[in-house]
């Protein structure tokens, strides 16, 4: 068989012809392939900072717009192998929070997604604010397990996520409507956004102030700006769900 292999390829190179070497089909796809802007970008693999007994000092943003988070004191908890593998980032909903200021601002349609467990549930704590003002933020709300957006208590859109367990939660905001998801489970919940805040802050864990804080626990936020086609949302499903092995097929 490996002389078959050999001929097969040196043979056409000492006739005179060409050979092609064969390639992998296709690069795994990751969210910086897109082509939409990518605003925010942190996952527990990359890029996080540790002191002390696994606190996270600071933990990257791979946007490239670099709004690495950090905290100098009230830091979180590096929990190793905690979804197929991967660390998760604890925040103990005491003072736990990691936060960084935005250039300017991005306003909406954009989509949030978040790799996440509650580990347990406070109504009206911050689980991420995207607002200086915290006028737009996914928040624990009303009674467990459900999950908020927006800004006001006339939004009542959310979803539920059973205390304890590992999901996507997905929200896109675009002015005038917003849709939440929980994994792909295509049971969205739509309703008005509750506000147009663009995006002008990160804090996570806590509101911005900071206040409200949650007892969590991430391993992957991602912010995408603009409407994303629906290929590429496939494709941004299909990411996390083969990384971290949350639903089927």
């Amino acid at each position: 068989m490996r002389i078959k292999i050999i001929l097969a390829v040196v043979l056409p190179i000492l006739l005179g012809g060409q050979t092609q070497m064969m390639l992998p089909s296709s690069i795994p796809f990751e969210p910086d392939q897109l082509s939409n802007p990518v605003h925010f970008w942190v996952r527990s693999d990359r890029g996080v900072a540790r002191v002390g007994s696994n606190l996270v000092a600071s933990w990257e943003d791979l946007s490239g717009n670099g709004y690495n988070v950090s905290e100098g004191s009230n830091r979180p908890l590096y929990v190793a192998d905690q979804l197929n593998g991967f660390a998760g980032i604890r925040f103990d909903g005491s003072n736990d929070r990691l936060s960084n200021a935005v250039s300017g601002s991005h306003s909406q349609p954009f989509t949030i997604f978040a790799i996440m467990k509650t580990v347990s549930w406070t109504n009206f704590d911050y689980v991420i604010t995207t607002d200086a003002g915290n006028a737009w933020e996914t928040r624990h709300h009303t009674s467990s397990p459900q999950i908020r957006i927006g800004g006001d208590a006339a939004n009542v859109c959310a979803v539920s996520l059973s205390v304890g367990t590992w999901g996507l939660v997905r929200t896109y905001s675009n002015g005038s409507s917003t849709v939440q998801e929980i994994n792909n489970d295509g049971q969205t919940s739509t309703c008005n956004p509750g506000g147009t805040a663009a995006f002008t802050a990160i804090s996570l864990g806590s509101s911005t102030s900071p206040g409200n804080f949650s007892n969590i626990e991430l391993a992957e936020v991602l912010i995408v700006g603009g409407n994303i086609s629906a290929n590429d949302l496939t494709a941004l499903k299909t990411y996390f769900r083969e990384r971290y092995k949350l639903w089927s097929e």
